[in-house]
Formats: structure tokens, sequence, C-alpha cells
């Protein structure tokens, strides 16, 4: 997964892939030749139609006119004269092309790409030393070459952000020379495309997941497709036929032909894959190609019928790759409008409304939302960019509202209408159970708690079985903190491991073995729930229940050791809010120690108490005061510790307590003692 990338190059953090996913512009598109099949013109899709189509529920309430909400459908255009003409007159426009082109301009005066250059794994940029992930810019120098292997891997992380915003700036080149007609704009992007034809063939084969030669991985090449055929559609009237042949047969192609395998094809990775490859047919014409891209077994059709759930949200269930979907949606949906192929999309306008008004239901009162598994940032489920995305054809308020108040291409050459002053109201949240991606929800007067209770796909998967999160009003009490770029030691070492999560350990470790988990008992109106986990290990097993009420938070973990065999059990608690010993008693480190795993190696400050049957600690989060309150076996070992927390370098404290034997039970209540 990449970082998340749009052309003015503005950073979400959002990111970690900046914070980790790119945003990718979406891509205007000028009329051309003759042989390009007539734009469809689509009015808005019937909602009462719309509304009965099982393939939305759960979303069809918000998706209703009189909410304001979602507008309909529509079909993404461009109009480059009425920008010419807009520029002329229209100070700030001007101002903001300018501001576009002394941008590219200084890109192309570094002339970054080389053909020696290598293209890594944008992940890989991390600190050899400390693993913390690097924050790349334009006028980031090279790193030094190492001999070891992190080194080398750094080095090949930079290329690839390189490389990514070359793309990025060959795309607004293409885009300025459009508007402006100077030519030097649009033979530096055509010299960049010739350069990557002509290397493409030379760079080695990288199979890390997929085939790829521009990058490590077959993902980031699609990711960058896009804007690539952008370029050459915008420069179809600038370049000759044969510089034009020499593109489509020397890069586009050979790339097609190397997307289609990946590492996991039923997963976002295989989408962008089989999405690149109906961008690259629709560019070409190639009808039988397409076909393939959206027909084949593990094509476009066949994995977002796996991938979109029930519950309405992707099935590696997080809502940073929920997210990421929408943008390869928002991007395919683009390209097929503007190159005539529109009609021939509805499944995929239908999922991405899916997938962009789903997390609305998940939403704490901060408007902020869960943070399951493995995603390297939180979100939440009205930031403007990500409805940007889609505004030109899943258009709701939030994208609209930041297409009128942000100057960019898309909203230059495909402006919104304008939007209420007043953003739609949204339902209050309410306890709901959500058995297709194995989360809940619970709501008790203003407390609110998420627990992610099972996996339906081992993709991304972490050890975070039972996992809850819980606010109180607007403030968090404890948050999932997801990871940082996988290729530092701490996603793999800590955060993809139990003690960073709410959740039973078993020797040190959460669940080592990959499992849906059950539902035992769900609750609407007592805010009740009961999951099992039957294999949390080979030799383990965990139930646990929530309970949440006016008073506070209720939960009881079980774990037990069907053979009999004695184990430590216990429980970890992580929080930002700051934890002070209550009636618990501090005793020397020397004859108590944590488990021997290596999340735990990741603590530090760590002090060692013993608590009896029933023990408190005291929570500090600012604005609330709390009891944590543990009722359990007697002769309990606790630890307090600072852990990490994202983004690195930041801490949090941590809470580990424990027992010895084949079945313990643990109850911890929350409950606010202080405003």
């Amino acid at each position: 997964m990449r970082p998340l990338r749009n052309s003015t190059v503005t950073t979400l953090c959002l990111v970690a892939v900046c914070a980790t996913l790119h945003w990718t512009s979406l891509h205007a598109a000028a009329t051309e030749s003759s042989t390009k099949p007539e734009p469809t013109s689509r009015t808005a899709t019937d909602l009462a139609a719309m509304q009965s189509d099982a393939s939305i529920t759960g979303v069809s309430e918000l998706a209703r006119p009189e909410t304001g909400v979602f507008f309909g459908f529509r079909s993404a255009t461009e109009n480059w004269d009425a920008l010419l003409n807009r520029s002329r007159h229209d100070k700030a426009i001007a101002n903001w092309i300018s501001a576009e082109a002394r941008r590219v301009d200084r890109w192309i005066a570094r002339n970054f790409e080389r053909p020696d250059f290598v293209g890594g794994w944008i992940h890989d940029y991390v600190d050899p030393n400390t693993g913390i992930p690097q924050k790349w810019t334009p006028d980031t120098a090279a790193p030094a070459e190492g001999a070891s292997d992190r080194a080398k891997r750094f080095l090949g992380a930079w290329v690839a952000f390189g490389r990514g915003y070359n793309v990025r700036q060959m795309h607004a080149a293409a885009r300025i020379y459009r508007v402006t007609g100077e030519r030097k704009y649009a033979e530096w992007a055509a010299t960049q495309l010739d350069f990557y034809a002509e290397n493409y063939s030379k760079w080695p084969l990288q199979t890390k997941d997929g085939k790829s030669r521009l990058y490590a991985q077959g993902l980031d090449e699609a990711v960058d497709a896009f804007a690539l055929l952008d370029v050459a559609r915008l420069l179809s009237h600038y370049a000759s036929e044969s510089r034009q042949s020499n593109w489509k047969n020397n890069l586009f192609l050979p790339m097609a032909a190397n997307l289609p395998p990946s590492m996991a094809p039923m997963s976002n990775i295989g989408l962008w894959h089989h999405a690149a490859i109906a961008a690259i047919a629709m560019r070409f014409r190639d009808d039988a190609l397409l076909d393939q891209a959206l027909n084949s077994p593990i094509g476009i059709r066949k994995v977002l019928a796996f991938g979109v759930t029930a519950d309405n949200v992707w099935i590696e269930g997080t809502f940073g790759y929920n997210y990421y979907v929408t943008n390869v949606l928002s991007q395919l949906l683009v390209q097929a409008d503007l190159e005539g192929y529109g009609a021939r999309f509805d499944v995929e306008r239908n999922a991405a409304l899916r997938l962009l008004l789903g997390p609305l239901l998940f939403r704490f009162d901060n408007n902020t939302l869960p943070n399951p598994a493995d995603s390297t940032s939180r979100f939440n489920p009205t930031d403007a960019t990500i409805h940007w995305q889609l505004y030109r054809t899943v258009p709701t308020y939030w994208g609209r509202k930041r297409a009128r108040d942000r100057l960019t291409w898309e909203s230059l050459l495909d402006p919104s209408p304008p939007v209420p002053s007043i953003p739609p109201a949204l339902p209050q949240q309410i306890t709901r159970n959500f058995p297709a991606i194995r989360y809940a929800v619970l709501r008790a007067g203003q407390w609110q708690a998420f627990v992610h209770y099972g996996q339906v796909h081992g993709h991304h998967a972490q050890h975070e079985m039972t996992n809850y999160e819980l606010h109180l009003e607007d403030a968090p009490i404890t948050m999932d903190p997801g990871t940082v770029r996988y290729g530092s030691p701490y996603h793999k070492g800590y955060f993809a491991q139990g003690p960073a999560n709410n959740v039973p350990l078993v020797d040190g470790a959460g669940q080592l073995i990959w499992a849906p988990g059950t539902l035992r008992s769900f609750s609407e109106d007592s805010n009740h729930l009961i999951v099992e986990q039957a294999k949390y290990q080979k030799d383990a097993k965990v139930v646990r229940e929530y309970r949440l009420e006016d008073s506070g938070f209720t939960e009881t973990s079980t774990i037990t050791v069907p053979s009999g065999q004695k184990r430590r059990l216990g429980v970890v608690f992580n929080t930002a809010c700051g934890v002070s010993a209550g009636s618990i008693v501090r005793v020397e480190p020397a004859p108590l120690s944590l488990p021997d795993v290596k999340a735990f190696s990741y603590w530090s400050n760590v002090k060692a108490y013993l608590g009896d049957k029933r023990w408190t600690l005291v929570l500090d989060c600012g604005r609330h005061r709390y009891s944590y309150e543990v009722t359990g076996p007697q002769n309990q070992r606790i630890y307090i510790g600072t852990a990490p927390n994202t983004p690195l370098p930041s801490q949090r404290n941590s809470v580990y307590y424990e027992t010895e034997g084949a079945e313990a039970q643990f109850t911890a209540r929350i409950r606010r003692t202080s405003q």
C-alpha cells in the first residue's frame, strides 16, 4: 500500500503511506481523435431503484436525497477552453497555474531520473539505524550508498519517492501545457515518457509482490499507471505517432503484461493491478484487455464482489484500505468517463458509494474512526480529501465543498455546483453489530466503544482480536495506534503484536492463529456483547464480554488453556492518558519480569507491582479522570510502562496484568471519577 497523494502535493497525514497511502490525482482529459468513443451522458441515478438494491443495504438511508449527503452519480467531464478563458480573467486562477509551473520548473531543474536508479519500496524509507520512518521532500538529497541490506533498501525507497514525485510533476507539466500552450512543459513530460519507455525493459524485474520494473512491487506501478496514461493522453496532439507508439509498445503494454499476478489477488492490491490494466485498455481501445481486467476470475468485478462486505467496509478490515479502494475506484471511474467507457462501470460506482458512506456508521463523536488492523493512519469519515477524490463521479457534500473551496486541476476542469453552507446533519451513532466485518459499536449516553472481535480475511491482520477503543463524549480514553511503515522494525516487532493492543495475552502473545471469531451474544438494548476466539493460540482460547452503561465500560476476559498446562495469562491495556497507581503495591523489579516476547522489549520505564484480587489505577486524561478497576485472581502481577505510539517517536502508557495457571478471568471497569 502506498502513500496517498494529490496533484498539488498536499500531504494528508492521513498518510503514513506519507503515512502510507499516496493520494494520486484524478485525471482530467481532453477531446481527442475522432476514433475515441463519445462519452456516455448519464443523469443522476434513480435513488428509489438504488435504495432497493441489496448491495447498498446499510447506507441507503444516508444516500437519500433529503439527507444532503449524496447528490447522485454523475459523469466526469473536463473543459480546457473554459479553463483557459477563466485563467485570462481570474487573477487567482492565473496565479495558481503560475505556482504550479514554478514548482514543476524547480523539479525539472533537478533532473532527477537516471537509468541506474532501481526503484524500491516506500515503506523501507525508515532510518537504517533507528527504524523510525523518515520524511521525504523534493529537496531531500540522495542517501549515501551503504553496504547493509537495510541501507540498500533505504536508498531504493528514496528512489521510489522521487520517481513517484517525478510522475506527478509530469502530469502537472502536461496540464500546464494544455492550458498555456508552453511547449517546454510538453517536451519535458514527453521526454520523461521516452525515458521510461526506453528503460522499462532494462530495469530488473522485481517480484516482491507481483511483477514490476519501475518499483519493487507491482502495486506502486499500478498506482502510477493512471498519471502516466493521462500524460500520454494530454500529449496526444503534441507527440508524433511514432513517439506515442513507443510509449504504448515499450511502456504501457509491457506494464499491462506484468500486472496481472500479485501476492494477494483478492485484495486491494489485486484491484489496483486490474484497474491499471483496465485504464491501459481504455487508453488504447483494447476491448479484449478491458474484458480481462473487468471479468477475469481475479479481475475487478470478482475482487469487488469478494472485497466489499455486506457491512460496506473493505474485507481487509481497515478504514485505511477502505479508502485506498475508493481512491482507485475514483481514478478508474474518471478515466472511464473521459475515455467514453463510463456506461460499463455501474458496478464500480455502487461499490465506491458503499465504501465511501459505510464508515459514517462507525464514527466517534469527535468525527474520527476506529483504527483496526494495520492501517498507518487514523481517518475521519467526512474527510474532505477522501470525498473530493470521488466528487466528479460519486459526489457527496464534503467532496463538492472541497472542490469549491480549493483550486486543483480537477476543480478547475470539472467545477462543482454550489453546496449548502451548513453540512448535513448525521444521525447519532447507536449500538450496532456488523457481523460481515466482525466489528461492533456500543453506545450508552456519551460513552462509545468500538470492538474488533474477528477477522474475515487474513491479509493485513494483526494480533489484535477482541481489541477495543473507548471514548467519552469527544475525548478518547484508549485508541488503536494502527502501525507505521511496513519496512520499519516497529511494525512487525511491536505494532502488529498483542502487547500493542487491548487484548488478552498468553505467555505475552496475542492471537497467533488467524480465525474469524464467534459472536456468542449481542444486545442492542443493553449494549452488551460476548465474543469468542476458540483458536486464540494452539492451546488457548479466549472469551471476552463487553458492556457499556451510562456509568461506564466493563470488559471481562476469560482465558483458558485446554491442555491444563500452566501458562502466564494476562491482559494488556494501552492509553494516552496518564497512569498512576491506586491500590497496588510497588515491588522491586528483580523478582518480576515481563514475558520474554519481542514486543515487550519496546517498553521502557517499567515499574512492577503486586495486586490483590481487586485493585485500581487512576487514568488522567486531561479533561476527565477515571478509575480503572480490575477484579481477578489473587496475587496478580502488574506492570506499568511506556510504549511506542504513532506517529513515532511519540509514546503512550501501557499496563499489563497477569497470573499463572490454566484458566483465569479478569474484569476491568472504567468509570469517570471527575470532570
